[in-house]
């Protein structure tokens, strides 16, 4: 099935219908968590399981071949980062309004500039700092007072992961690229289930049991599959544009599934990102980008990715792996105003 889905050619019309289909399963993230952390299930679990299904079907495309193995490593260390952020983005959705979370979740642009000017020498241009600022601009407008600063660890450690990713993963091919993340991600978090009661880990009705394949299918391994495939056909603008039906549908889900109010700050939060996602012509989703961007070959290594997943929130934050510029380049690709996770 997975051959089936790399292989696949949808015209761009389906292509642009399934990146906005696996928005909407990206932003659905908030309902499982709060479903599975309502039935005991540690944040930490709700995390781990969220990438534990990805790592098992993707396991074969681990690629340890000599020419790819030091890639495959930055993987592996990029998805151990995106899991620790992962856990303190799904206490975040546990705990905050799910509004502020989508719109505190958008900052990781900011992050990733940073990092790649620290760790990669990478100097941020005017264009990626711009791409970078109505992110913030929204923070303001979307979250209100009297945030947290533990609230930035999950974005900072998003932003971080795509900025390895862009920088790193350009001789993996977009599926080695999800198993590398997803791997390593689970593998982080595996030590920390150890610490917790059975009870806080593993489902404990059948319900529970449907809610955790829910996260990690629904949320995770067919939308990064799909988008995978999908993405390339349409080019990187098209589908960051898409992909930007995430953060609205993340303030829906809110409002009709846990009584929260959409504020005018969060309509105008939602109006500056998404216009910012469909104004930008080289934006970068923070998921699976295309291999082939036919408007930027001369920014773009074929086959290379840009974040989370990464993220909906990957939205969601997680990014599941990164389209980026070629790591000898002098200069910061834009970064993505859109936000999930690797999500």
């Amino acid at each position: 099935m997975l051959d089936a889905v790399r292989s696949w050619q949808p015209s761009p019309r389906v292509a642009t219908l399934a990146i906005m289909g696996t928005s909407l399963a990206y932003a659905s993230t908030t309902i499982f968590v709060r479903q599975l952390t309502d039935t005991g299930m540690s944040v930490i679990a709700v995390a781990f399981f969220r990438f534990a299904l990805t790592a098992v079907v993707l396991l074969r495309f681990l690629n340890l071949r000599r020419a790819k193995r030091q890639a495959t490593a930055w993987g592996l260390l990029s998805g151990m980062v995106m899991g620790g952020g992962w856990i303190v983005y799904v206490n975040t959705i546990d705990t905050a309004d799910v509004a502020v979370a989508g719109v505190v979740q958008m900052t990781y642009p900011l992050f990733a500039l940073i990092a790649g000017w620290l760790l990669f020498n990478v100097s941020p241009t005017t264009r990626s700092t711009a791409s970078a600022a109505p992110a913030v601009v929204g923070l303001g407008m979307g979250s209100g007072t009297g945030l947290s600063p533990l609230l930035f660890i999950a974005p900072a450690t998003f932003g971080l992961s795509v900025s390895v990713l862009t920088e790193r993963l350009g001789p993996l091919d977009p599926f080695e690229r999800l198993a590398s993340v997803a791997v390593g991600a689970s593998v982080a978090m595996s030590p920390l289930l150890l610490t917790l009661s059975p009870s806080k880990v593993l489902p404990t009705s059948f319900e529970a049991l449907g809610w955790v394949l829910a996260i990690g299918a629904i949320s995770a391994l067919v939308p990064m599959t799909i988008y995978a495939a999908a993405a390339p056909v349409i080019g990187t603008a098209r589908t960051a544009a898409a992909g930007a039906f995430e953060l609205p549908t993340v303030f829906l889900i809110g409002s009709l599934f846990f009584g929260e109010a959409i504020t005018l700050g969060h309509l105008g939060a939602a109006v500056i990102i998404v216009a910012a996602i469909a104004l930008t012509r080289s934006a970068r989703s923070t998921h699976v980008v295309p291999d082939e961007d036919g408007l930027e070959h001369d920014e773009l290594m074929p086959g290379t990715m840009s974040s989370g997943i990464t993220s909906s929130c990957q939205p969601a934050a997680a990014m599941a792996s990164a389209i980026g510029s070629s790591s000898k380049s002098a200069s910061a690709p834009p970064v993505p105003a859109s936000a999930s996770i690797t999500r």
